[in-house]
């Protein structure tokens, strides 16, 4: 029997979606490239130390360096969500279902507080995250948004 072109696409989401290892590769290409802007980015601190002792102001392309930091911040902060997503699926959680994203929590704006998922993880696997984890996972939360929005929603 032919799948039909939406039939054919729905399978490809619900598979990927329910992978593990393309969740990691997500991860994995995130952290590359917040790598790249770390590079880009350089060692702005000490320059920009130096820049305005001698000028006065910051030059142009420091600023445009310096600019990065929370890009960098919120692409590491996605990966460790892609990562937590990963475990999700290998200890049996299922993310989509029917070309549907289920999410890991109920409350699918919360999808992006890290440390909820871990705590949905660890009830999956056996992983047990500590309360120090658990507030570091927090508050990396806060980059997913602030490395996109000026401003978080609360």
């Amino acid at each position: 029997m032919q799948l039909s072109d939406d039939e054919f696409w729905k399978s490809r989401f619900d598979l990927a979606g329910n992978f593990p290892f393309d969740w990691s590769n997500s991860a994995y290409d995130l952290l590359t490239s917040a790598n790249v802007l770390d590079r880009f980015r350089g060692d702005y601190r000490r320059e920009l130390l130096e820049d305005t002792s001698k000028t006065g102001g910051i030059q142009r392309s420091l600023f445009e360096r310096m600019s990065v930091v929370g890009v960098s911040a919120m692409l590491r902060a996605m990966a460790t969500e892609c990562l937590l997503k990963a475990l999700w699926v290998k200890y049996g959680g299922t993310l989509v279902k029917d070309g549907k994203y289920l999410g890991v929590l109920e409350n699918k704006s919360r999808e992006h507080q890290l440390n909820e998922l871990a705590k949905a993880v660890s009830t999956k696997g056996d992983i047990q995250f500590t309360d120090r984890e658990l507030k570091l996972l927090e508050y990396v939360s806060y980059w997913i948004m602030s490395g996109r929005y000026p401003i978080q929603k609360q």
